[in-house]
């Protein structure tokens, strides 16, 4: 560990991260601790000037020539990191981390008079607990949002006060300072403090020695401490993690200190400069408990930290010791990024469910293949190729065998959700004989037990073959299987208030980004799930599954060759006809027709007449506004049955990673319309294809007021209209980076990080978008048959041109396609997909496409004229 004086020797130049720790003194020695500071946030328009918190408090501005990162202690378990020599390179996760401080005693002028070395374990918080920590009461798990603390105040006359709650009774400091609230108390020994104007703070007070007296307003803090605390319960260890039953169960919400466990710290709860602590000593403890005049143990600050970090990256290769700076933290990463341990389920195309056939009773008949789990082993991030070991299907959860290993395209897995364990993760396994047999709900609050008791909660160190290696509350380390623990709740804590109804959505500070992306549906209920009444004729989809399981089980059948000798694989089938029939220019871009069936909303009771005749002359100049002012690639359907409904499919535009898609939506007028805005559905078939547009068909737009805006963005009775609802969804939604739609990712436009996640998400969307087609052309919404079919018919020939340039050339060929990351993995899962546009295209009567074959190679296949 360098000393102070050596402080410029781990100085290094990478790019500048929230609370990353500085030096004003790039390249020479620190000559004092108001020479270092925390960057903040930027909060002006100058990229090149930052604001550093320094010890004392105090904010100062500064350019980035003028500072140097030295260390980045805000890395933590859990955290995905990236390589600052290498920003384009594979990422990793931090598996663990090692902190040493420098705090020292200040005087009035902050100079230091006394200075200390040592491990995070040897000081202690002034606040024992923080907002966001977790903490255990008999078998409850819980998280802090609040703590309520009294502080005793000391007088220059020597009276003493007790004020409870000091905080909330808005207590200040006499010389007002800056500090990181969750780690910290504006409140230590030594603090002078003061009553704001006019406050009765020191009159109602407990005085414990003397009397309150006008003059007495100002006073020196001597000893803090917790008294009340605000619990979120998240776990027991009778009922894991069912929400429903621990809000049911759960023990007060407001707990006594005393009467709470620590377990772990929340991973946002880093030492940093500026925070106040104790020193960890018996001394200081002995001091302070049982003197007869009791001496507060000195009040130390953190002067410097010195952070390393181990790193497990993609590749499989483990980096020990490594000094902090030089990782970068990423916040922001993709889909198509996973680590050894994790979890995958198979994601590929020719796992889609399709139409198999129709039975006598009209019923549709679903075939599928299970989705196989398996764990990965390694990426190569260039590739986009992921090392995995897939797991036997007749696997029980008492045992997870291995079946065979492999390597997929990135683009083909995803990551399990019933097994979303990752490191750092805080679990809980269930226990059979909490308190012998009491009911939960019985159980009193227990004080603080021994260890042993918490050896039902624990934190992942390691994921390795498919199995989870946990260190317990009681220190102990055992390996357990996914099924045997659950992951417990990791949001940021002022979400937990926000959700329990604690504050407004004003009264919190937003939190840091998370590492983690949660939709807020449940993905297992997503449209796509079930098969609707079949829109196809029993002959067309026989002759069109025939067609697409014959490419399969030929490319399967081929793939088991050993042989290196190429062999082709020719799509055998009579392609139909065109007819005068498909000229698309003669399917009007708006029509009023009889409501569909299958319309998303059709079981909605119809309360549009209860609007009167004013909502339905307003919806009937929607109608005009749509049949007037639509563009070419937008069509519309509204219903004379149901004025309430309407249909709505839209082209995706040239020069965006939809080009040539179709996508359908449904809308629903409410009763109160034009006063709220229409309800929308996305017929997604379990796709997601666009951060607004989730699997369960919800979407997520401003104008819709199903997320956040201002102004324009949002609904507005009096100028929003239909017209507007649907161009929007067409060019800011299905837009050419579709990645920067997800909220606040806006910020990385133009910047490294941005482009390295941007283009694998076009390319994905492109995948989906094709994935999209055959759904479509197998489930097309009623109404919409034939154009569906005369698009492809017209389109088919182009969109496999499009995907003849990636996989050959990896390049666009023209026809509104876009630049994409070709690589190896996006290539493997297009060539999955190609025979089976062939198939679907050719037998339809795709113009051209009766030309094409299909020749395969054992790792890609070619698209030939």
């Amino acid at each position: 560990m360098a000393a102070a004086g050596e402080e410029a020797v781990r100085t290094r130049t990478t790019d500048l991260y929230p609370l990353d720790l500085v030096s004003f003194t790039p390249g020479r020695a620190i000559s004092s601790v108001l020479d270092r500071g925390l960057v903040l946030p930027m909060t002006g328009d100058d990229a090149n000037t930052f604001k550093m918190l320094r010890i004392d408090g105090s904010l100062v501005s500064k350019k980035t020539d003028d500072i140097a990162v030295i260390d980045r202690s805000t890395l933590c378990v859990g955290q995905i990191v990236g390589s600052a020599s290498d920003i384009g390179g594979q990422i990793g996760v931090v598996t663990g981390v090692t902190t040493m401080l420098e705090v020292v005693q200040l005087n009035s002028r902050y100079r230091p008079t006394k200075v200390v070395m040592g491990a995070t374990a040897d000081v202690r918080r002034v606040r024992a607990l923080s907002p966001g920590d977790y903490v255990v009461s008999g078998q409850w798990l819980g998280r802090v949002v609040e703590v309520s603390q009294d502080i005793d105040v000391l007088f220059d006359d020597g009276a003493v006060c007790r004020v409870t709650d000091a905080e909330w009774k808005k207590l200040k400091l006499a010389k007002p300072r800056n500090y990181r609230y969750q780690m910290n108390t504006p409140f230590y020994p030594g603090a002078r403090v003061v009553t704001p104007d006019s406050s009765d703070i020191f009159i109602d007070a407990q005085w414990l020695n003397g009397q309150w007296k006008p003059d007495r307003q100002e006073g020196k803090v001597t000893k803090v401490e917790m008294a009340s605390v605000l619990v979120y319960w998240i776990a027991c260890a009778e009922l894991g993690i069912d929400q429903r039953l621990v809000n049911e169960l759960a023990p007060p919400a407001y707990y006594n200190a005393d009467d709470l466990t620590y377990f772990c710290s929340d991973p946002n709860c880093t030492w940093g400069l500026g925070d106040r602590c104790f020193l960890s000593t018996d001394h200081d403890e002995q001091q302070y408990t049982s003197s007869q005049s009791p001496v507060p143990p000195p009040t130390m600050t953190v002067s410097n930290t010195y952070t390393s970090v181990d790193v497990l990256w993609q590749d499989g290769t483990r980096q020990h010791g490594a000094e902090s700076t030089v990782t970068n933290p990423m916040s922001f990463t993709n889909d198509f990024n996973f680590f050894p341990g994790q979890y995958v389920v198979e994601n590929s195309p020719t796992n889609d469910i399709i139409v198999a056939a129709v039975d006598g009773t009209g019923d549709d008949i679903v075939c599928g293949s299970t989705r196989r789990i398996g764990v990965v082993r390694s990426q190569s991030s260039k590739d986009h190729m992921v090392n995995v070991s897939w797991f036997k299907a007749a696997s029980t959860s008492t045992c997870w065998e291995i079946e065979c290993n492999d390597v997929a395209s990135a683009y083909d897995l995803r990551r399990d959700p019933d097994h979303s364990v990752f490191y750092g993760d805080v679990v809980v396994r269930l226990l059979s004989d909490v308190s012998e047999g009491t009911p939960v709900g019985q159980q009193q609050p227990q004080e603080k037990k021994a260890s042993s008791s918490l050896s039902w909660v624990g934190r992942v160190v390691d994921l390795h073959d498919g199995h989870i290696q946990v260190k317990w509350g009681d220190s102990s380390t055992s390996t357990v299987l996914p099924h045997e623990i659950t992951v417990a709740n990791k949001e940021h804590y002022t979400q937990l208030v926000r959700v329990h109804g604690w504050a407004e959505e004003d009264d919190v500070d937003a939190p840091q980004a998370d590492n983690e992306q949660h939709d807020p549906e449940d993905a297992t209920e997503i449209e796509g799930g079930m098969i609707d009444d079949s829109v196809i004729s029993v002959d067309e989809v026989d002759g069109l599954t025939a067609a697409i399981q014959k490419v399969e089980v030929q490319e399967d059948h081929n793939a088991d060759d050993d042989s290196d000798e190429e062999y082709d694989q020719t799509v055998m089938i009579k392609s139909k006809d065109a007819t005068a029939d498909d000229d698309l220019s003669k399917f009007p871009r708006f029509d009023v027709v009889k409501s569909p069936p299958d319309h998303h909303y059709i079981d909605i009771t119809h309360e549009g007449s209860s609007g009167g005749r004013r909502w339905v002359k307003t919806v009937q100049k929607e109608w005009k506004i749509l049949e007037n002012s639509l563009p070419e690639t937008i069509y519309v359907r509204a219903f004379e049955d149901r004025m309430d409904l309407l249909r709505v499919v839209m082209v995706g535009a040239n020069g965006t990673p939809y080009h040539d898609g179709l996508f359908f939506f449904d809308l629903q007028l409410p009763p109160s319309y034009p006063a709220e805005p229409p309800q929308v559905f996305y017929h997604s078939f379990g796709l997601r294809l666009n951060p607004n547009l989730y699997e369960s068909g919800s979407v997520c737009l401003s104008l819709l007021n199903t997320f956040g805006g201002e102004g324009t963005e949002v609904w507005l009775p009096a100028t929003s209209s239909i017209l507007q609802v649907v161009v929007s969804l067409q060019a800011l939604v299905l837009n050419d980076q579709p990645y920067y739609n997800e909220a606040g990712y806006e910020e990385l436009i133009g910047k490294p990080m941005g482009r390295r996640n941007a283009l694998p998400y076009s390319g994905n969307a492109f995948l989906l978008t094709l994935r999209t087609a055959l759904h479509l052309l197998h489930r097309t919404p009623k109404g919409f048959e034939q154009f569906v079919r005369d698009h492809f018919r017209q389109r088919g020939r182009y969109v496999l041109e499009t995907c003849q340039a990636y996989l050959r050339e990896g390049v666009p060929a023209g026809h509104g396609s876009m630049d994409l990351s070709c690589s190896i993995g996006f290539r493997t899962t297009l060539a999955k997909l190609v025979p089976m546009l062939v198939a679907a295209f050719t037998y339809i009567g795709a113009q051209g496409c009766d030309h094409y074959t299909v020749t395969s190679h054992h790792h890609q296949t070619d698209v030939l004229v």
